[in-house]
């Protein structure tokens, strides 16, 4: 369920962190930063 509703995101992205040898921002900035990403591109809206 939380791949569905994309509460897992940080949960991925420290694993790409890991995978890749990148130091992970704190999960503050991260969702921070998430929310300015979306804000700037909007997803696809479905109606």
């Amino acid at each position: 369920m939380r791949g569905v509703t994309g509460a897992d995101a940080y949960d991925n992205y420290l694993q790409w962190c890991r995978r890749t040898g990148h130091t992970p921002m704190p999960e503050k900035t991260f969702w921070r930063d998430q929310c300015d990403r979306q804000d700037r591109n909007p997803p696809a809206q479905c109606c």
